[in-house]
Parts: C-alpha cells; sequence; structure tokens
C-alpha cells in the first residue's frame, strides 16, 4: 500500500524492508499529521492512528502519507460560501469542500465533504467565487461556468435546475471574472460590461427592474469597470474614473441619501479615487487612494469597523492597519489585508468569525487575527479562509458541514486551520 501510494505520487521509493526512524523522521512525520490534525499523534494505547505496531507498517505509511500531503498543490484563489468553500490550484484545477445539497460542490452523489475534492471537467481556471449554495468560476479563455442551486436561474444556463455538473454561462465571452452571491450572480467583461443573473428582488440584477432572469442581463449605464464585488443582496463596481458604483440592496448608498439604499440601477458613491468597492450584507467597503479604507451601510454588529453600531450614509474612514492593499466584507464582518501580509478583522464574532483565536461578542473596531503571509482571503456567512504567500489555504469559523475543509464536520474553531488540497 504505501509502495502503491509513493509511485502515484511520483515520489522517490523508500525501501520496503527494514525500516528504521534514523534521524527522527518517523516522529517528525507523526508530529507533523498531529499539528495538521490528520493524527492524534503516537501514545498508544489511546491516541494510536498511524502509529506503528509490531511491525511498522502503518507507520511507513503515516511517512508516506505525510510527505504526500506536504507535497500538496498551491493554491492562486479561495472563496467562501454560506456553507461550502472552494479553491483554485496553481494548474488551473478547483477543489471544493462543505455542504454539497444543492450540488455546489460539483461532484455527484455526495451530501457533503469535510475534504476537498476536485470538480471534474473543469481546467485552466483562473477564478472561482462561492454563493449561497453555487458556484461559478472563471476560465482563461474568458468562460464562465456555474453549478449548484438553479432557483431563479442563479446559474445563468437558460434554466432554473440545479446541477451538480458545470455548466457554461449561456451568451458571455471574453469574461475577466464571475461574482456569485447569495442567490444572484455578476460577471465582467473584458471591455467593462458587467452583466448579471439570478433573483432580481429590490434590484440586484441592476438592469432597471426586479425581474430575475436565468440568462445575463447587461447592467444599466455600466461601461467601463474594472473590479467588481457581488454581496448578500447588492453589487458594486469600480470604474476607470476611479468611481464606485452599487445597486441592489446597499443598506445605504454611501452618498448622504437616507432611506433603504435600494435600487435597481447602479448608484454613484460619494467617494473619488476608489479601486475597489466590495459588497457584503448590506454594507459595503471601498480601498482608495494610498492605502485608504472607508465603510458605510448597516452596522449593527459593527462590521464598519468605526468603534460604533450606528448606520452610515456615507463611507467613513477606518483606520489602525497601516496601509490597507485589500478589504473583504462579509456577513456583518469585514476584514482588511494591509501591506505586511497581515489580516485585521472587526464585526460579527459569534462563530469565530474573525480569526482571532476566540468567539463571542462582537468587536467594533479592526483587530489583529492570527493570520500573517496572507496573500488573499474570502470571508462570508460564518466563516472564512485565507491563501498565504505559499500557497496554502487556511480556513476557521462555523464547521458544521465540514466548510473548513480540515477533515471533521461540527465545532467552530476560531483559529485558522490548514486545508490540504490534494494533487
Amino acid at each position: 500500500m504505501a509502495a502503491f501510494l509513493v509511485r502515484a505520487l511520483g515520489l522517490p521509493p523508500a525501501p520496503d524492508q527494514d525500516f528504521r526512524d534514523s534521524g527522527g523522521t518517523f516522529k517528525a512525520d507523526i508530529d507533523s499529521l498531529a499539528a495538521a490534525g490528520i493524527t492524534r499523534g503516537c501514545n498508544p494505547p489511546t491516541n494510536d492512528r498511524f502509529c506503528p505496531e509490531e511491525l511498522v507498517t502503518r507507520g511507513q505509511m503515516a511517512a508516506f502519507l505525510h510527505r504526500a500531503l506536504t507535497a500538496t498543490t498551491r493554491a492562486i484563489d479561495v472563496s467562501v460560501g454560506h456553507f461550502h468553500a472552494c479553491a483554485v490550484s496553481e494548474e488551473g484545477r478547483v477543489y471544493c469542500w462543505g455542504s454539497n445539497r444543492d450540488g455546489q460542490l460539483g461532484v455527484p452523489e455526495t451530501s457533503s465533504s469535510s475534504v476537498p475534492l476536485q470538480v471534474p471537467g473543469l481546467a485552466n481556471v483562473i477564478g472561482v467565487s462561492a454563493g449561497g449554495s453555487h458556484t461559478c468560476a472563471t476560465t482563461e479563455s474568458g468562460q464562465a461556468y456555474c453549478w449548484g442551486q438553479g432557483a431563479n436561474g442563479r446559474l445563468g444556463t437558460g434554466s432554473n435546475e440545479s446541477t451538480s455538473t458545470p455548466k457554461r454561462v449561456v451568451g458571455l465571452t471574453n469574461v475577466v471574472a464571475v461574482e456569485a452571491g447569495e442567490n444572484s450572480t455578476c460577471a465582467l467583461r473584458d471591455n467593462g460590461r458587467v452583466y448579471c443573473w439570478g433573483f432580481g428582488e429590490n434590484g440586484r440584477l441592476g438592469h432597471g427592474s426586479n425581474a430575475s432572469s436565468n440568462t445575463p442581463v447587461q447592467v444599466t449605464g455600466i461601461t467601463d469597470a474594472v473590479t467588481l464585488s457581488v454581496g448578500y443582496s447588492h453589487a458594486c463596481i469600480t470604474d476607470e474614473f476611479e468611481e464606485a458604483w452599487c445597486w441592489g440592496d446597499t443598506g445605504r448608498f454611501g452618498n448622504g441619501t437616507a432611506g433603504t439604499g435600494v435600487s435597481s440601477r447602479p448608484v454613484k458613491v460619494d467617494l473619488a479615487s476608489v479601486f475597489k468597492a466590495e459588497a457584503g450584507t448590506r454594507h459595503t467597503c471601498a480601498l482608495v487612494l494610498e492605502g485608504g479604507l472607508r465603510c458605510w451601510g448597516y452596522n449593527q454588529a459593527g462590521q464598519l469597523g468605526l468603534g460604533d453600531r450606528a448606520v452610515s450614509d456615507r463611507p467613513r474612514t477606518v483606520s489602525g492597519m497601516g496601509a490597507v492593499l485589500d478589504v473583504y466584507a462579509g456577513h456583518y464582518m469585514s476584514c482588511a489585508l494591509n501591506a505586511e501580509a497581515d489580516v485585521y478583522c472587526w464585526g460579527t464574532n459569534r462563530n469565530g468569525t474573525l480569526a482571532i483565536g476566540s468567539r463571542g461578542e462582537d468587536v467594533l473596531v479592526p483587530k489583529k487575527t492570527l493570520l500573517d503571509r496572507v496573500a488573499l482571503l474570502d470571508v462570508a456567512y460564518n466563516n472564512g479562509c485565507a491563501v498565504s504567500v505559499d500557497g496554502e489555504v487556511s480556513c476557521w469559523g462555523d464547521n458544521m458541514l465540514g466548510q473548513l475543509g480540515i477533515g471533521t464536520t461540527g465545532g467552530v474553531h476560531p483559529s485558522p486551520r490548514r486545508v490540504l488540497l490534494l494533487r
């Protein structure tokens, strides 16, 4: 078995006989397995999983397994949905884990998975986006694919049927990014146009009405978008003029206008020099010139990072993190990545969503997390995931359906845990 595993993975073979733990290699492997949560360590008789017996067959398998796992592929993207998450490997493959109730993992006949499963039939993928219960991906050739829950047409296939097989979004070419929301989806093309499909309530498709659509419809008046973000019930873009526009149920428009913050057409945010506008759950945060961060909208859990819970009709400055390179808005919480590759989060922490090593009360101002050397991350309903500069994926928060990808289900993990993407 061990020899077969080694050959299958293309690893250098080891002698099949007379195994000795010279130099403590086997002990180090066991320690690494324990640290990764794969084994409880070597302490018979209670913690003897993957420990050697009279013959060392099981010990050899543990050593080989660890070497295989530490040879895991690097990730270039990660996205977190309602109860699932997905990542893209540097080879352009997509892996998903967590709930598969509606086929959102892209694999059939599986109710859920606590470990990453490769999505068959996809290659040369450059980005992935996990929505409420569906998933979408963008390929190098500019095609968009979606799978999972199909209600209200959120897959963009011309049908409202759900599917566990990735289906190409109809009528779209030259796609550079696709963003899946709770029950709607939008895509950005290389000509700066934006198209949305799915549930149209409260104008979240941005085409001037509340009508749903199972095929892409162009967002009104947007012709020069450079970034796109889709939140729970609204979406935002930034354009070539460094302006931000949002539509749907935004909470607040960010232009000083009080009221519902609902529009079926894009509304301009009162903010200049904007490089990214990130849509959360009825709140929005934006990156501005020289690493500045502004947030506005609903604030019941402190998701604006301002030290209070007051709703804000206008963008307000969020401070205390140094120069901010990127921002991520989730469900009543937000996170920012700074120039030192550190991550700060704030807002609701009921399920350990902020990755600060504890759960409980809301955090009203940015707090440094346990994450470091981070390249990118994503946060959503009750959990988050990050990719390190080395391409390793870590997740934290609620693990009810295995959405942390750590090989177990249940419990809350307020500290990041490593996810293993096997080749």
